[in-house]
């Protein structure tokens, strides 16, 4: 096997009429350092503003049917929802309706949400279709009991939860229930020594209830 050539030194002076070695090619430091950095930069910034690190704040605990959901004043269960095709007067809608209980644990009488509290939401499973309770209906079998707009202390009523959805919701075997929980606290700017009230919080529980279709009467 023949052993490569060793090397050796030209001891003869270097030609004048070499041509000088080409430009370099290599580009720029500001791009090669810069760019890069100023990118970094930017893209870091884009994630403060969208707030990307800031902690969530939100917490939804899945819970099943029947469960007790403690909000605070008031705690309710998800037993079962309907949904049933109608028209209102902007057209062809779906009319949910949830059917909970409502428990007062306290000694003292306390209201039901309304359709302003943001407290009670639904929403379609499976799709985006989602909508705030518009009517809360807390009651028994008798008519003097219809109707409640509170729940008197340590009772225990039947309550129901109306909720409309587009004409496009396609009811499935399921309802998406969500029942925020209550903090009370005094959110007036203006009035800062005013007593405190109760407020939707970011602890939020989500049921999916058992959902069956209503034929149109």
């Amino acid at each position: 096997m023949s052993q490569p050539a060793a090397p050796w030194l030209d001891g003869a002076p270097l030609s004048r009429d070499w041509p000088p070695p080409p430009p370099s090619r290599r580009p720029p430091r500001w791009v090669r350092v810069g760019l890069p950095v100023g990118l970094a930069l930017v893209l870091l910034a884009g994630l403060l503003l969208s707030g990307a690190f800031e902690r969530r704040t939100d917490t939804t605990t899945v819970m099943a049917p029947g469960a007790v959901l403690d909000t605070g004043p008031l705690r309710y269960t998800v037993d079962r929802a309907t949904a049933e095709a109608t028209t209102a007067s902007g057209g062809d809608v779906w009319r949910v309706v949830v059917h909970a209980t409502v428990a007062n644990p306290t000694a003292e009488s306390q209201p039901l949400p309304d359709a302003t509290s943001g407290q009670l939401a639904v929403r379609g499973v499976p799709g985006a279709h989602a909508a705030e309770v518009e009517l809360v209906e807390a009651g028994g079998p008798t008519s003097a009991l219809l109707y409640r707009t509170n729940v008197p202390p340590g009772a225990t009523l039947p309550v129901t939860f109306s909720a409309t959805l587009p004409a496009d919701y396609r009811p499935s075997d399921r309802l998406l229930v969500v029942v925020c929980a209550l903090e009370l606290e005094n959110r007036r700017v203006l009035d800062p020594d005013a007593d405190p009230w109760w407020y939707p919080s970011d602890r939020c529980f989500a049921v999916f209830a058992p959902l069956s279709v209503r034929s149109g009467g």
